[in-house]
């Protein structure tokens, strides 16, 4: 510890309170005691308002948890607002701890220490354009901005129809409107390195809670009870405006509806997006994807031979595009892949494979589906380059939702020009792109990954 102020951090520590307690229309002693049970004080508030008279924390831990919670509860707006409280107390060295809360701030040079304003939400999209699906969206971004309406929206559909694309969208309208000051979004499976390993972690309860401790920056929490992490992000559920995205909720280890159910009670003011392949039950706003309409799926194609700039539209008539939507059941993704081969095969060799394929239904089953994508997947593989392949089997051992970067992917698969073959891959949509802060992240989508290692993989062992 540094020299302290008691005078000014207990003046900056009242003025967080008091503006927690405005925005959410709460009385002081009540910010208080909210404050003081989730940092796990038995007497609730008379710790803070102990502090408030200008008592510093004398356990580093609770003054550093006490930031964390002002934070999230927006009493502390900015980093320069966390710098002068962490001052005032004679923090040593509180550059690491205003970088955990505020990752995507520079510090600025000058007479004082500042920062830029902080970014509230990262998006992972990684299409162009969300096609179809617009009086859906404006529906379930309604929803999900009206207090008095469900607080849980769950979508599920087949593979490839586009459930994290639609779910990413609508997290994307609501934080771009301000409609909740944090987005957390859990992903399964997740591991920290990347790289896929022999046992995963899966969907728990548990693992979920965890992951939202982990975002909320508080692992002070991580080692209490289960039932008392709960307490304690009931408490920030219903003292901030979070919104919580859960994609893949199909992998869980445990039933899906026990998991929905168990979060449902903690959301409070907050609101919960969650995707999977299994239907959604209970008390929740349900939505079920189907593939798209035929004039929708015509406009992706449209966008797809945009994005690529290689595929001449003009010489396939609509008959032959009609022909090719009918089979895919006008499944998203693998419009996709069938549009991107037209580049790299003719029309008619094209559709012959997909003769083979009993045409999808709006709402075929997962069974029918996996037979699609394999005689999709075959004729795109064929078109690889040996390089290029090599690079796809290698890229499936990255955990499929995470991926790696140029870098990672070079030193995977060994091969020098890798990004040649990235385009090679991309082209024929089989990996996708996740802009992140710093650089790109190469992925593979389920289908593919499943494709890879279950069809590739497994039949050259």
């Amino acid at each position: 510890m540094i020299e302290a102020n008691c005078i000014e951090f207990g003046q900056l520590l009242s003025n967080a309170v008091s503006r927690i307690a405005k925005q959410k229309a709460k009385t002081i002693a009540y910010v208080q005691d909210d404050l003081g049970y989730s940092i796990g004080r038995e007497s609730g508030g008379s710790a803070i308002a102990h502090w408030c008279k200008g008592n510093i924390p004398s356990k580093l831990s609770e003054l550093q948890m006490l930031v964390r919670l002002l934070v999230i509860a927006n009493g502390l707006v900015d980093a320069n607002d966390v710098q002068k409280l962490l001052d005032a107390s004679g923090y040593l060295h509180p550059e690491a701890l205003i970088t955990e809360l505020f990752p995507l701030q520079s510090m600025k040079k000058g007479a004082h220490t500042s920062y830029d304003q902080p970014n509230r939400f990262v998006t992972s999209i990684y299409y162009r354009q969300l096609v179809g699906r617009d009086s859906l969206l404006r529906k379930v971004v309604a929803l999900l901005s009206d207090p008095t309406a469900p607080g849980f929206v769950g979508i599920d559909g087949i593979g490839g129809i586009g459930k994290t694309a639609f779910a990413n969208e609508v997290t994307f309208l609501c934080m771009q409107r301000g409609w909740f000051d944090l987005l957390i979004t859990v992903e399964a499976p997740r591991v920290q390195s990347g790289l896929r390993k022999e046992s995963v972690d899966r969907f728990t309860f548990a693992s979920i809670i965890d992951a939202i401790i982990d975002q909320l920056h508080l692992p002070e929490i991580r080692i209490l009870t289960e039932e008392q992490k709960e307490s304690r992000l009931r408490s920030i559920f219903r003292n901030r405006k979070i919104l919580l995205l859960l994609d893949n909720l199909e992998t869980a280890d445990e039933p899906q509806s026990a998991i929905v159910n168990r979060i449902l009670p903690l959301l409070g003011s907050s609101k919960a997006i969650a995707t999977s392949r299994q239907r959604f039950r209970g008390d929740i706003y349900p939505v079920h994807l189907l593939g798209l309409e035929h004039n929708d799926s015509q406009e992706l194609i449209r966008q797809v031979s945009k994005d690529k700039s290689s595929l001449p539209l003009s010489g396939i008539s609509n008959e032959q595009l009609s022909q090719i939507i009918t089979t895919t059941g006008g499944s998203p993704m693998a419009v996709k892949l069938v549009i991107d081969q037209l580049s790299h095969l003719p029309i008619q060799t094209v559709l012959k494979y997909l003769r083979e394929v009993k045409p999808i239904e709006k709402d075929s089953s997962g069974d029918e589906y996996i037979s699609l994508y394999r005689h999709i997947y075959f004729p795109s593989w064929s078109l690889l380059s040996e390089s290029a392949r090599k690079l796809l089997v290698a890229m499936s051992h990255f955990v499929s939702s995470e991926g790696g970067t140029m870098e990672a992917m070079r030193a995977i698969s060994n091969l020098y020009n890798v990004e040649l073959y990235v385009d090679e891959i991309w082209k024929l949509s089989l990996l996708e792109v996740k802009y992140q802060l710093t650089e790109p992240a190469y992925f593979l989508h389920a289908l593919t990954d499943h494709f890879v290692r279950s069809d590739i993989i497994s039949l050259n062992r």
